[in-house]
């Protein structure tokens, strides 16, 4: 794909969204690999890219969603390599464009959705920062965004899924600070 890529004259943002997640992707499997130094390498790519044309186009959701991903991708990989500090930045950084598309599109129920499970990762730096009762106050600020999309969608699986989800999250973060009748 980001050899066909180079074969496209004039490139467009359709064009650079498909070879941008071409560099997603190939990190993706590097994750899962567990091979951090090629995750970063392509994910880097990811999220610069993404920063470019999030900044070019800064009234479009799409890509100020994806940088927002791509900026919590590299927090999740910052956290595998034990690097709180930079994780806890990519994904506040995250976490604001998300917090700031969501009150914009207030009826965008996948963006309330995304919001919390950024919430959830800022958790997760946390509690691998051994913060606890900070990481437990952010499980229970994503367990209230999705409790407010079931209120507003009762039937639609995937919030429930997620709600269920943020529930699970706030049970371990309750066990770990030994609250076990809260867990």
């Amino acid at each position: 794909a980001l050899e066909l890529s180079k074969t496209i004259s004039e490139p467009n943002h359709d064009s650079m969204f498909h070879e941008n997640q071409s560099y997603y992707w190939l990190g993706y499997i590097q994750y899962l690999d567990k091979d951090w130094d090629q995750t970063e390498f392509y994910w880097i790519t990811y999220l610069e890219r993404s920063r470019q044309i999030a900044k070019d186009l800064p009234h479009s959701k799409k890509w100020q969603l994806e940088y927002s991903y791509s900026l919590n991708n590299m927090g999740a990989l910052k956290l595998k390599q034990d690097q709180v500090s930079d994780a806890a930045q990519f994904i506040s950084q995250a976490a604001a464009i998300k917090h700031q598309l969501e009150e914009r599109n207030p009826a965008d129920f996948q963006l309330w959705a995304d919001y919390s499970d950024t919430i959830s990762w800022l958790a997760e730096v946390k509690s691998q920062d051994d913060q606890l009762a900070q990481a437990n106050q952010r499980y229970q600020e994503s367990v209230v965004v999705a409790s407010n999309i079931i209120a507003l969608q009762s039937d639609n699986h995937l919030w429930q899924h997620r709600l269920a989800l943020a529930h699970h999250r706030l049970s371990i973060s309750h066990y770990d600070m030994g609250k076990l009748d809260e867990s």
